[in-house]
């Protein structure tokens, strides 16, 4: 378990936050000057995606989707609360969240956290939502195995590629999560970046988005996403680089994002 910090003591966390902070607000300042009239697309713009603190149902094995939403565990909720720590000189111009509690939660918590001006609340966006396991739902990993046999996640939901792939749970495809999910980006980044923008956006989604960037980082080696990780995507001039992923490491967090600043 991590040390608990005082709220008046600067932490050691607190300390290379605050030491990061201007290369941070170079960068994402310049990125909010670049987005400009023209790219009403969202073509200039930061994306700190996170996924939700851990919920009772992953404690539990349990198969959680986007027709359930247990609330965050407490090993959960402090997690979540390192991670707006690690966060917190990070001026976010946005927020988003899918509309299940879970991530609603976990983007509150972090921008509770944070001491740079960002947005005081994230908009809902429920195609930022998990993807659906159908009759799956709320089953125990091996409740779901006995009815729909081996837990494997292409056998249940099909290839992102395959259009015409059917759900063994009678729930979402990966296909069909995967266009809903960018089209859910793609708005994002369009209301973002509408007056010029863009800036830094939190977007606090599930582990399911990992099927979306492994759709659109196809040359990049990405697994899945864990419980309160954080993953940064820059976008410019129309091109996408993946600056980090899966990022859990909350102590050398804000000296990493001072460094890709630079």
């Amino acid at each position: 378990m991590r040390e608990k910090r005082n709220g008046r003591r600067r932490s050691p966390l607190h300390v290379a936050a605050l030491s990061a902070a201007l290369a941070l607000a170079v960068v994402f300042g310049s990125v909010s000057a670049a987005c400009g009239k023209k790219s009403v697309t969202g073509e200039s713009a930061v994306i700190f995606l996170v996924r939700h603190g851990q919920t009772d149902a992953n404690a539990g094995n349990i198969l959680q989707g986007g027709g359930s939403d247990a609330p965050l565990s407490e090993e959960g909720k402090e997690t979540v609360s390192e991670l707006g720590k690690a966060l917190a000189s990070i001026k976010f111009d946005h927020a988003y969240s899918s509309g299940l509690g879970r991530a609603k939660t976990t983007a509150k918590m972090i921008l509770d956290e944070n001491r740079a001006g960002s947005v005081k609340k994230a908009e809902v966006c429920t195609d930022l939502n998990d993807v659906d396991f159908g009759e799956a739902e709320n089953l125990t990993f091996s409740e779901a195995e006995e009815r729909f046999g081996p837990l494997d996640i292409d056998r249940y939901l099909g290839s992102a590629d395959d259009k015409g792939a059917k759900s063994v749970t009678g729930g979402e495809t990966k296909y069909q999560f995967c266009r809903r999910f960018s089209e859910g980006m793609d708005r994002i980044l369009e209301e973002s970046c509408e007056n010029g923008d863009g800036g830094a956006i939190l977007v606090t989604a599930h582990s399911s988005a990992a099927y979306y960037l492994q759709q659109k980082f196809p040359d990049e080696t990405i697994g899945g996403l864990d419980n309160a990780s954080v993953t940064v995507i820059r976008i410019r001039d129309g091109k996408w680089t993946l600056l980090d992923q899966n990022d859990t490491d909350y102590a050398s967090l804000p000296e990493k994002l001072g460094r890709m600043a630079v």
